[in-house]
């Protein structure tokens, strides 16, 4: 048989969270190659923990690997099919070449935008 639950202090224990709504946030943009590309306003929490654990997990040797392919796996989660496919269609072509380092800084700024935070210190004014 359950127990009552115990107040603390004559104050009940409970808080109450909101979700997003996506019919009320305007989905993220970003350019690449002179192409726009749209990606979710919001995604789950769990898809951006995900990268962030890739980036603590395995070995120095084994980190860089797993991250690069989590980032692959990143951009599926956040855009549209459409998109994503717009997305890999430039990544492959031979002629436009589309830097690692600049995949990683949209990611970076995706997961910054998407959690509400810098990724990275503020500088000083």
């Amino acid at each position: 048989m359950p127990t009552a639950a115990k107040k603390v202090n004559g104050k009940k224990r409970h808080k109450s969270f909101d979700i997003v709504n996506l019919d009320e946030v305007e989905p993220l943009t970003f350019d690449l190659g002179g192409e726009e590309f749209t990606c979710y306003s919001e995604v789950q929490g769990k898809t951006v923990l995900d990268v962030l654990r890739m980036t603590t997990e395995g070995d120095e040797d084994s980190r860089g690997l797993l991250l690069l392919v989590s980032t692959l796996d990143f951009f599926k989660k956040v855009m549209p099919a459409e998109e994503h496919e717009r997305l890999t269609k430039l990544m492959e072509d031979p002629q436009r070449i589309v830097p690692m380092s600049t995949m990683s800084a949209i990611m970076l700024w995706l997961v910054e935008e998407y959690s509400n935070r810098p990724t990275e210190p503020s500088s000083a004014s």
